[in-house]
């Protein structure tokens, strides 16, 4: 599998998961290319990404070659950067919804063939993205993962996988829980009342 087909397929996940944990309509999407991919045709990637995010929007019917004629028709501002300079990793894809002052950002690139969601907001993440998940924003003390997990426990929840951001004592972060299962609004509720969560969503690939 060629730089760009590992690409393409990264930029769709990235658009579903970014659609999902945006909290608004968002009026401009902004993709930024950064190191190899940068100098590869990155329109197909575009696409991709665009497909991704609508369909979390209008269904199943969006696809490779009706996605842009849909963000126009919604009046989606698409804008595209690209830069060769990249820091930790030598290619990165990141995707930002943006509806007033309100934002959500999304990065990742590919390690191997498999993609790699490496930042949420400004929070560095280490995922790689399947099934469901769920994205917990938390205050970093203790006492809080654990509550969590014992939410989940109790509705019979299975957390197949845990990942936590990095951040000091204190700080803001972001916890993803792989579950087995479908998660209920009532249980996300749930989670959501643990103090020291901040919020918490489902994501579904």
């Amino acid at each position: 599998m060629c730089i760009r087909d590992r690409y393409i397929r990264l930029s769709e996940l990235m658009g579903k998961i970014a659609g999902q944990l945006v909290d608004s309509n968002y009026e401009k999407v902004e993709i930024a290319y950064n190191g190899e991919i940068s100098g590869k045709d990155t329109r197909p990637l575009t696409v991709s990404a665009l497909k991704g995010l609508l369909e979390m929007a209008v269904g199943s019917g969006v696809n490779y070659v009706n996605a842009p004629i849909l963000a126009k028709s919604r009046k989606i501002a698409v804008v595209e950067s690209k830069s060769e300079s990249a820091e930790e990793y030598s290619s990165t894809v990141s995707i930002r919804l943006s509806s007033g002052e309100s934002t959500k950002m999304v990065a990742g690139t590919v390690v191997g063939d498999e993609p790699k969601i490496v930042s949420i907001d400004d929070d560095k993440v280490d995922i790689f993205p399947a099934g469901r998940m769920i994205f917990a924003k938390h205050i970093n003390k203790p006492n809080v993962i654990g509550p969590c997990c014992m939410v989940l426990g109790k509705n019979n929840i299975n957390i197949s996988g845990m990942q936590v951001g990095r951040s000091e004592v204190g700080g803001v972060t972001m916890m993803v829980l792989n579950v087995d299962t479908d998660v209920s609004d009532a249980i996300l509720d749930e989670v959501r009342q643990v103090p020291g969560i901040l919020n918490a969503k489902l994501v579904t690939l």
